[in-house]
């Protein structure tokens, strides 16, 4: 079993990666001028990408709550044993959250990159623009990530 400090997505060399991967992958999928499937294709690739980082957010929003509580509970407690282990917990979740941190980075990344790439070629108005976002949001709310 891989530990989190061990996983791919992680690393910066290999999330670099990563970005490679997608810039050459956007470029070949928008070679074609059906610019109807075009945006299908672009609205499910920033769908995915999008509802992950909902996930992760959720995650860090509620990592970010263990951790005020336990340190809130630190505070009150007298026994030294509850101490260590809430103290231990909070070791713990300060890695979770690297990792978290980390992985949203990542994300935000590859989702800035893909808007690059998208907006100025195929979205070079305000209106194309907006129909192109009612789509994404559409399909955000179908999926259940909004």
């Amino acid at each position: 079993m891989l530990l989190p400090q061990q996983w791919y997505f992680f690393n910066k060399k290999d999330s670099n990666i990563v970005r490679y991967f997608l810039i050459i992958s956007m470029l070949i999928l928008f070679s074609c001028n059906n610019t109807s499937s075009d945006k299908e294709t672009m609205v499910k690739l920033l769908v995915n990408m999008e509802c992950r980082a909902i996930e992760i957010k959720n995650k860090r929003f509620q990592l970010a709550d263990n951790i005020r509580y336990a340190q809130d509970t630190l505070l009150n407690l007298k026994s030294i044993t509850d101490t260590a282990l809430i103290q231990l917990r909070l070791k713990d979740w300060d890695i979770q959250k690297q990792l978290i941190v980390n992985q949203s980075l990542a994300l935000a990344d590859s989702i800035k990159l893909q808007m690059e790439i998208i907006m100025p070629r195929y979205f070079n108005n305000k209106k194309k623009e907006m129909e192109f976002n009612l789509l994404l949001d559409e399909a955000l709310k179908k999926n259940g990530c909004k």
